[in-house]
């Protein structure tokens, strides 16, 4: 098994991956994009904003939900209507949406950061029944957001410490006391970046200056690398008929001409077959 391009789209800050059977969604942050693609015959829609969008989640019954710079949004999938739900940190001109992905209870977890990566600018909310709650504050770059398949517990790191954190929570998806300390990478070049919960109840996490996909066990220990022909992976997801496809995103931003040299294949998204099957996304709900 190989990792390959499955779609060299160059993109400045590539994020948010979200696959489904028979679709695959991310965005340019940066570029303020979005795009679509069908699995079966890689044909690509995209779609331009006006503002930074971020993450997407599936919406029980239809549509997508969408994290901006100002809100969360609703996406028909049927009209490409938009339709603004609530607002996130919208008076705050100096941040924007980053991370983010739908709970096993039918919430949906989204952070903030930053524009220009400051310290302890980013939040981590949940979304749940129509209410959006701030959950942690002072948080660099929040990224890494994903459940275990129980529900159980919420992951999260926060890249610039290069810490991964593991949340109890309740029944209805609520965290419950303090974040443990999972993984450490500080005294790494490596920062955490997005993640993915697989069947088995093991992370594969994207790391950020790694040129790789960690895959950590439930006790936060590797159980596997894959190495990447870029050095700024940023979000895995599963995708395809049986969800046994990684699908990774990755960035140029901030690269040399001399590192874009070395690494033509930076900013595209791609594709690595697993015999590990992953799971579904959750739904959210309304």
């Amino acid at each position: 098994m190989s990792v390959t391009v499955f779609q060299d789209c160059h993109c400045q800050l590539g994020e948010g991956t979200l696959g489904t059977e028979d679709t695959l969604y991310w965005f340019d942050i940066l570029a303020k994009r979005f795009y679509s693609c069908d699995l079966a015959t890689r044909s690509v829609q995209e779609r331009s904003f006006n503002e930074y969008f971020s993450v997407a989640a599936k919406l029980k019954n239809s549509g997508l939900l969408l994290a901006s710079e100002t809100g969360l949004w609703r996406l028909s999938t049927f009209t490409s209507e938009l339709e603004k739900l609530v607002d996130l940190e919208a008076a705050n001109p100096m941040t924007r949406s980053n991370d983010g992905r739908a709970d096993r209870q039918g919430g949906f977890w989204m952070s903030t950061m930053g524009k220009q990566a400051q310290d302890r600018a980013g939040a981590i909310y949940r979304y749940y029944q129509g209410e959006i709650v701030q959950l942690r504050a002072n948080i660099s770059i929040p990224n890494a957001i994903c459940f275990s398949p129980s529900g159980e517990y919420a992951y999260f790191a926060d890249s610039k410490l290069a810490h991964i954190y593991r949340w109890t929570l309740d029944s209805a998806g609520w965290p419950v006391g303090e974040p443990s300390l999972w993984v450490d990478l500080s005294g790494t070049h490596i920062e955490p970046d997005g993640a993915v919960i697989d069947h088995q109840g093991f992370m594969w996490n994207a790391q950020w200056n790694g040129s790789r996909v960690v895959r950590y066990n439930p006790e936060g220990q590797i159980d596997q690398i894959i190495k990447l022909p870029v050095s700024r992976p940023t979000c895995p997801t599963f995708g395809g008929p049986d969800y046994q496809t990684l699908f990774i995103s990755s960035a140029i931003a901030d690269l040399s001409a001399d590192e874009l040299s070395q690494q033509p294949q930076a900013g595209a998204l791609l594709a690595y077959s697993l015999s590990i099957a992953g799971l579904p996304e959750p739904e959210v709900r309304l």
